[in-house]
């Protein structure tokens, strides 16, 4: 298996999975180095029984999908409480893991039907984009009724009010919480399109927060010195 990193602290295991179809712009996991590591090194690790919670997530774990639909059902059947981050990009993999993984965490990049947003901010052609927004809503029908989170990064310019609003409904009876992230203000953003400090404002932050808490219930907004959560 191909990581970024795997690792433990205080009852909670964390393994991050190298590789992703989208390729963002703006995305600091290619350029990290990468770690080789067995499944059954990697099972062994994460079965550790003083860990009771597992996140899956880096740039994209169904990129290595064989290996991880069976270490997710191994990780369940050994009692863990397993976290899963996506992109969406592969519904049937991810169909694998229903009633296995406890919180789904989708990364969108705004409106569903926004083609033009999608391809500035990945690697993806044109056809590419459609097929990956068609396949990010067959993903969101088959975790109907999951508990989802989405992590939607604000990248000023391209993340707007109007792109919020009509996301936050057309997310409605999909997702549970959304969170909101301030762009730079993670280790894995590379500064892009001019950007390099973290923004938007903490105004501009909060306000796209409760235009999206008329469609979604919780909001979590994170960035440089924010943290903050809004409930409907």
């Amino acid at each position: 298996m191909r990581l970024i990193s795997l690792q433990k602290k205080i009852g909670n295991g964390t393994l991050e999975i190298s590789g992703c179809p989208l390729k963002c712009r703006y995305c600091g996991h290619a350029s990290l180095p990468r770690v080789d590591s067995s499944y059954e090194k990697t099972l062994a690790f994460l079965s550790d029984i003083q860990l009771k919670k597992v996140y899956i997530g880096g740039a994209e774990p169904m990129s290595q999908k064989k290996e991880i639909i069976d270490l997710i059902k191994m990780l369940k059947w050994r009692g863990k409480e397993i976290t899963l981050k996506t992109t969406g990009a592969d519904p049937k993999a991810l169909k694998e893991t229903v009633g296995f993984v406890s919180r789904y965490i989708i990364e969108i990049k705004g409106p569903l039907d926004d083609v033009a947003l999608y391809q500035r901010l990945t690697q993806l052609n044109e056809e590419e984009t459609k097929a990956y927004l068609s396949s990010l809503k067959e993903s969101l029908e088959i975790l109907k009724g999951q508990k989802v989170r989405i992590f939607l990064r604000i990248i000023p310019g391209y993340v707007t009010e109007e792109g919020i609003d009509r996301l936050g409904q057309q997310l409605q009876g999909y997702a549970d919480q959304v969170n909101l992230v301030q762009f730079m203000s993670t280790r894995y953003d590379l500064p892009f399109d001019g950007i390099s400090f973290p923004s938007p404002d903490i105004y501009t932050m909060t306000h796209y927060g409760e235009v999206l808490l008329k469609h979604i219930p919780y909001i979590h907004i994170q960035g440089n010195g924010l943290d903050s959560v809004l409930k409907a």
